[in-house]
């Protein structure tokens, strides 16, 4: 199942909480996939590897 800040109801002031969100669903993922160009794909696997995360785990398109 897909899941991003997108689908949660966030009220305006929320708004700015998105991108941590997104963040801490793609640690947490069993797999992570993301645009290698990326600086939040760069600092999700920074933070996938620090705790303890496989390589392998995440993939890049």
């Amino acid at each position: 199942r897909f899941v991003d800040a997108a689908s949660l109801p966030l009220t305006w002031a929320e708004g700015d909480l998105a991108v941590p969100v997104d963040m801490e669903i793609a640690r947490r993922a069993e797999v992570f996939v993301g645009n290698a160009f990326s600086s939040l794909t760069s600092n999700v696997v920074l933070f996938r590897l620090a705790d303890g995360r496989d390589w392998e785990t995440n993939r890049f398109w």
